[in-house]
């Protein structure tokens, strides 16, 4: 289990922004951990300076991801904590990955942090489930991996959108893979708005 962790510093404004922790387990793909890392250092080549931290759940050692990926966290989880707090927080998905956040009492307290704090909540594939273990963000118009609908709308806690993006006030969620640059771009917007990812995106050779 992982959470990815950014940190901004804005050069235009000179004042350092903890910028984005975001969660990080294996899950069936690896597109959907790597493809919010590469956008943000993209970022950081054009506007920003941002510093990645890479933190386990369960500390430093490292983690053979479900695809044979080797992942070394660069922090644990509770060292990471002691940087925040942070603009965003990332939940990616995966079947295990999200049940592995869905059980974490050290997620619920970062989430709870999070949203008592009104900062932004991302997740996307499978990795919403843990909003709903968590209890975050009830009310919220979401969507999912479609195989993790049924699971999701369990209680009748969020509305449900097929959209492959949805924002609905501080939550972002994604649906999965085929949709990581969309959510790893929605989630650049809403911490620095549309022009820079406009700016992100163009070298990026996406269809539109």
């Amino acid at each position: 289990m992982f959470i990815l962790i950014l940190r901004c510093l804005n050069k235009y404004r000179s004042f350092f922004l903890p910028c984005l922790m975001t969660e990080k387990r294996r899950m069936r793909k690896n597109t959907r951990n790597s493809t919010a890392t590469d956008i943000s250092a993209r970022k950081k080549m054009m506007i920003w300076e941002i510093k990645v931290t890479v933190a386990g759940l369960a500390g430093k050692d490292p983690v053979q991801c479900s695809r044979d990926v080797i992942i070394c966290p660069d922090a644990s989880l509770e060292d990471a904590k002691k940087e925040g707090p942070y603009d965003v927080v990332i939940l990616p998905g995966g079947n295990l990955g999200a049940q592995n956040l869905c059980e974490s009492a050290a997620v619920k307290e970062i989430l709870k942090e999070q949203e008592n704090r009104k900062g932004l909540i991302a997740a996307i594939c499978a990795g919403p489930t843990a909003l709903l273990a968590h209890e975050i963000g009830f009310g919220s118009k979401v969507t999912t991996h479609p195989l993790a609908k049924d699971k999701m709308m369990n209680g009748s806690h969020y509305s449900y959108s097929e959209n492959r993006v949805e924002k609905d006030g501080l939550i972002l969620t994604s649906r999965g893979p085929g949709t990581s640059f969309e959510f790893a771009l929605a989630i650049v917007e809403a911490l620095s708005g549309k022009d820079v990812a406009d700016q992100v995106k163009a070298p990026l050779v996406l269809k539109d």
